[in-house]
C-alpha cells in the first residue's frame, strides 16, 4: 500500500514538474525500433530545464520494462551518458536523466532480449526540483 504511494507521489511530482515545459523541448511520439541503427528520438534541454524523461508506449512485442534500456547522446560532442534500465511505474514505461548540460540529444532504446521491439517514445525535458 505504501509502496504504491509512494510510487504514486513520485510519478505525481515528475508530471508536475514537467508540466509547464515549452513545446519546442519536448518531442512526442517518435517511432522506434531496437537494433535498426537509427536514432530513436531526440531531445533539446537548456540550463534550465537540464533532466529528460524519455517514455516508451505501444510496444510490439509487449516486454517487461527491466528488458530495455536507454541511453543518451549528445549530437555536439558525441558523448553518451550510460545505459539506464527502463523502469514500470504503474505500467508507464519510463527513465529519467537528471542534471543534463544544455544540449540537443539522441535517444538510443536498447532490448536486451532476443529479436527487436518497436514503439512510440515521448522525450521531455523538465526542471530539476529543489530538494528543501
Amino acid at each position: 500500500m505504501f509502496k504504491r504511494f509512494g510510487i504514486a507521489v513520485v510519478v505525481a511530482a515528475v508530471l508536475f514538474g514537467l508540466a509547464l515545459i515549452p513545446q519546442a523541448e519536448a518531442g512526442y511520439g517518435h517511432v522506434f525500433k531496437t537494433g535498426d541503427g537509427k536514432w530513436d528520438g531526440n531531445i533539446k534541454t537548456t540550463s534550465t530545464y537540464n533532466m529528460a524523461e524519455v517514455v516508451l508506449y505501444d510496444l510490439k512485442p509487449n516486454v517487461k520494462a527491466s528488458t530495455l534500456k536507454v541511453r543518451l547522446c549528445s549530437r555536439s560532442t558525441g558523448s553518451c551518458t550510460n545505459y539506464k534500465t527502463v523502469g514500470d511505474f504503474e505500467g508507464s514505461y519510463l527513465v529519467s536523466f537528471t542534471y543534463l548540460k544544455p544540449a540537443t540529444y539522441d535517444v538510443d532504446v536498447m532490448y536486451t532480449g532476443s529479436g527487436s521491439v518497436s514503439g512510440k517514445l515521448d522525450a521531455i525535458a523538465g526542471r530539476e526540483v529543489p530538494k528543501n
